[in-house]
């Protein structure tokens, strides 16, 4: 599997994303992780730093262990980037040291805010 460039991972009905199995750190050449569900953030998602493509991102849901700042080392993320969540004020103060900005590769950057959550001028970070 260390070969592995592309995961797909799809609902078949479900509504959550499954778990990605243990070692999935090890696939360092995974490009494209795919799926059609939101998936919270993976600890150790930061080590896979070959990836291109993601699926959109829960930055609220924490029962993967994962932070925000896990995205920081994802220098060749390509296209489309979607973020959901922003309840936790914490969560913006890790995306201003994710600089996402500095992200060239990504065309589109989608931002989906729940109710009572901060709002984007509180991201004036880079």
């Amino acid at each position: 599997l260390y070969h592995l460039q592309t995961l797909r991972i799809f609902s078949n009905g479900g509504l959550r994303m499954p778990m990605l199995p243990n070692g999935f750190t090890k696939l360092a050449n995974l490009r494209h992780l795919c799926s059609d569900l939101i998936m919270p953030i993976p600890v150790g998602l930061g080590m896979l730093t070959s990836l291109q493509t993601l699926p959109a991102i829960d930055l609220d849901n924490h029962s993967w262990g994962g932070r925000a700042s896990e995205l920081g080392n994802l220098h060749n993320l390509t296209r489309e980037l979607k973020l959901v969540g922003f309840r936790d004020a914490g969560i913006i103060e890790d995306l201003k040291k994710v600089k996402l900005g500095t992200k060239e590769r990504i065309e589109k950057l989608v931002l989906t805010f729940h109710s009572n959550s901060a709002t984007p001028e509180n991201m004036n970070g880079e």
